[in-house]
């Protein structure tokens, strides 16, 4: 929770050394990396931040229109590539297409805490 988190990126067949070393400039509590793309998902208190891994560098874009809510927890979505859900503080569950919310879900009346995400079939 400290004001500037590091993220190191390492490629698993690569050296002892990270590809590539990104600051966060706010404190994150979850991180999430697709499973089909070179992206990530930082969130934490007051933000979302979508990141993408091109070139061996990250490119970052704050999470529209929800910039001012914490967020707890973060997953992609296993069906449709690009969709990201978060657990907000203010009882709800966001659905994003990348950095932009689709819907808002009201699930609680306090702060939701985790998010999972699972194929049923259908």
């Amino acid at each position: 929770m400290s004001e500037k988190n590091s993220i190191h990126i390492f490629e698993i067949a690569g050296g002892e050394k990270p590809i590539e070393n990104v600051t966060i400039n706010q404190k994150v509590i979850h991180l999430a990396w697709s499973p089909s793309k070179y992206e990530f998902v930082s969130v934490g208190k007051d933000h979302m931040v979508h990141c993408s891994f091109e070139n061996n560098k990250v490119v970052m874009k704050n999470g529209k229109q929800a910039s001012s809510v914490s967020h707890s927890a973060v997953i992609w979505s296993k069906l449709n590539e690009g969709t990201i859900f978060t657990a907000g503080a203010d009882g709800k569950l966001y659905h994003w297409q990348k950095e932009t919310v689709v819907k808002m879900h009201e699930v609680s009346k306090g702060a939701v805490q985790s998010v999972c995400s699972y194929l049923d079939g259908k």
